[in-house]
């Protein structure tokens, strides 16, 4: 009877420190309204069209750049705001300059609002080069109800969203939570059926990842997903959380895994040319 109380109580504490220590669960979110994907994504939003947005339709080649957890507020992830910043110089003399930056969640590591002006800062230093921020929304970006704050300051202040540039339409979703949510996956469904284009789509959790507990929790939703790209002409799936860069071709789309800017200073650079698009290199010099 001891040998087993001891067990239960190890095995109690291990279960507890996984889901409140862990990267997606913390007391504050069990009693959080806006860390339910329904209450934070309620409407898919077009902004193509919106704050001189239109300008990115007339492009044909071009390049952009993905970042994606950067954790702002963490102290061993200081250095890679200017890391960034620095690239962006050497993208610039090399003549690559993005004309946008997409960023896919885990903005800061909190969830507080001097956290979020702290990322806003670096996205006016990172637009200052003439590169457009494009944010999704990330687990700790949700954490002590901080998606109030990631939606005040962070473009396009909306969590599911697309637009257009050159020749690809580009979706963001919002996975914060892990999961989607029938709702969003009905709109993202209504959306791509009704748009011919080529498709980048981008958000925090990876649809696969060599390490499970990283990935989208529901199986369903996940095949759901890809049968969805599959048939939309979707090419381009990106994600970040895992904080390990991964590659993975499905034969209809390619998948990327992008690295943490902030714990690894990892960056992706993509290049658009027409109805192509590659990868370039991660880091420049």
């Amino acid at each position: 009877m001891i040998k087993l109380r001891k067990f239960l109580t190890i095995f109690t504490f291990i279960v507890f420190s996984v889901l409140f220590a862990g990267c997606m669960w913390n007391t504050a979110n069990i009693f959080n309204k806006s860390y339910s994907v329904k209450n934070r994504s309620p409407e898919f939003k077009n902004i193509s069209d919106i704050d001189g947005n239109d300008f990115f339709k007339s492009l044909d080649d071009f390049y952009f750049v993905v970042i994606s957890d950067v954790h702002i507020g963490f102290a061993r992830t200081a250095q890679g705001g200017p890391y960034f910043l620095s690239q962006l110089d050497k993208l610039k003399a090399a003549g690559k300059t993005p004309k946008f930056c997409l960023s896919l969640g885990d903005l800061v590591n909190y969830g507080v609002e001097s956290e979020f002006i702290q990322f806003k800062e670096l996205s006016d230093k990172i637009e200052a080069y003439g590169i457009k921020m494009f944010n999704s929304v990330g687990n700790h970006d949700v954490y002590s109800d901080g998606y109030k704050y990631w939606k005040k300051y962070n473009y396009p202040h909306t969590s599911l969203y697309k637009f257009q540039a050159g020749k690809f339409s580009f979706y963001s979703l919002d996975t914060a939570t892990g999961n989607m949510g029938t709702l969003q996956l009905k709109m993202l469904k209504a959306e791509m059926e009704k748009d011919s284009n080529p498709k980048v789509v981008y958000s925090h959790y990876p649809i696969f990842c060599k390490f499970p507990y990283f990935k989208m929790d529901d199986t369903t939703e996940r095949n759901l997903l890809m049968n969805l790209y599959s048939r939309n002409n979707a090419k381009l799936v990106i994600c970040g959380h895992h904080h390990a860069p991964e590659f993975i071709d499905f034969g209809g789309f390619k998948t990327y895994v992008a690295g943490s800017l902030g714990y690894d200073k990892d960056f992706l650079l993509f290049h658009v040319k027409g109805t192509e698009i590659r990868s370039e290199e991660r880091r420049v010099g």
